[in-house]
C-alpha cells in the first residue's frame, strides 16, 4: 500500500512537471521550462517527452542512467565500496534528485567518516543545504576549504554560504559572502544578479536606504525584467506605503502600463489604491 502511495505520488509530480515544462517552452520561457524538465529527470530519467523537448539533454542523461544501473548493480556485490556509493550521489545529484543523493552520500559517509575528498564534500553541503541543515552544510564546506583551500568551485560555495547565513538572519556575514563573489559570481550569474541578493538582505535587514539605492539602480538599467520589477515594485510599497505612498503609485502605475497583465503587479497596484482609499480602483485591480 505504502509503496503504490509513493510510486503514484511520483506519477504526479513527474506529469505535472512535465506539464510545466512544455506550457513554458511554448511560452518561450525556456530558463523555466529547463528547470522543470531537471525536476522530471528526478523522478524519470528516461521521459521520452522530456527528451524530444530537450534532446541536447540526452546524452547526458544516457550517461548518467546507466551509470546508476551499473553502480546498483555493482552495490549489491560490494555494498561496502565507498567510491561507488560517492559517485552514484553524485549521478542522483546531477539529476536533481536529493532524495536518492542524500541516501548514497550517507551510505559513504558511514563508509568513510574521514574523507579527505573536497568534491564529497562539496556535494555533501549541496545537499545539506537543499534539506535546510544548515550547520550541517557549513560543516561540509568548512572541509572543502580543510583539504584544498583554492577549490575551484569557492565562489559557488561562498554564495551558498551566503543564502544560509541570510535564512538564519545574520544579515551582515550573508552580505560579506555575496560581496566575495559580486566580481566573479558563480552558476552563469552575472555582478548585477549578486547585487540584487545583496539589496534583498538589506531589505530584510530593514536597511532600507541601502536596499533602495541597489534596487533602484538596477531598475533603472533593467527595466523590462518583470521579475526585477516585481521585487522593486513589492519593496516599495512594503516600506513607504505609509510614508510615500503616492510615489509608490507612480512607480507600480508605470510597471502596469508596460505588464498590463501581471497578476503581482496588479495585486501590488490593488494594495496601493487600498491605501489611498481608493476602493473601486482596488476593486477592479483585485477583480483582474
Amino acid at each position: 500500500m505504502t509503496n503504490n502511495y509513493f510510486d503514484n505520488i511520483n506519477i504526479n509530480l513527474e506529469q505535472s512537471f512535465t506539464s510545466a515544462a512544455c506550457i513554458s517552452k511554448d511560452m518561450n520561457c525556456i530558463e523555466e521550462s529547463q528547470l522543470a524538465a531537471k525536476r522530471v529527470f528526478s523522478y524519470n530519467p528516461n521521459s521520452k517527452k522530456i527528451l524530444n523537448l530537450f534532446p541536447q539533454y540526452a546524452p547526458i542523461i544516457e550517461q548518467i542512467s546507466a551509470l546508476v544501473g551499473s553502480h546498483g548493480k555493482s552495490l549489491k556485490n560490494d555494498p561496502n565500496n565507498n567510491d561507488l556509493w560517492t559517485t552514484l550521489g553524485y549521478c542522483y545529484l546531477t539529476l536533481g534528485d536529493f532524495p536518492n543523493a542524500f541516501a548514497a552520500y550517507a551510505h559513504a559517509l558511514r563508509i568513510s567518516q574521514n574523507s579527505r575528498d573536497p568534491n564529497f564534500w562539496y556535494a555533501m553541503g549541496i545537499v545539506y543545504e537543499h534539506y535546510k541543515y544548515h550547520d550541517s552544510a557549513q560543516d561540509c564546506f568548512r572541509k572543502v576549504f580543510e583539504f584544498n583551500p583554492s577549490f575551484q568551485f569557492a565562489t559557488d560555495i561562498f554564495f551558498r554560504l551566503g543564502l544560509i547565513f541570510r535564512t538564519l538572519n545574520d544579515f551582515d556575514t550573508a552580505i560579506a559572502y555575496f560581496d566575495k563573489v559580486k566580481n566573479s559570481p558563480p552558476n552563469h550569474l552575472i555582478y548585477d544578479d549578486i547585487q540584487l541578493q545583496i539589496a534583498y538582505t538589506y531589505q530584510l535587514q530593514r536597511s532600507n536606504d541601502k536596499a533602495f539605492k541597489i534596487y533602484s539602480d538596477l531598475h533603472s538599467r533593467y527595466p523590462n525584467s518583470l521579475q526585477l520589477t516585481q521585487q522593486y515594485c513589492w519593496f516599495m510599497y512594503m516600506q513607504y506605503k505609509d510614508t510615500r505612498i503616492s510615489t509608490v503609485f507612480d512607480e507600480v502605475s508605470k510597471a502596469i502600463q508596460k505588464e498590463p497583465y501581471d497578476p503581482t503587479l496588479q495585486l501590488i497596484a490593488a494594495r496601493v489604491a487600498m491605501k489611498q482609499d481608493n476602493m473601486p480602483t482596488a476593486y477592479q485591480h483585485y477583480k483582474f
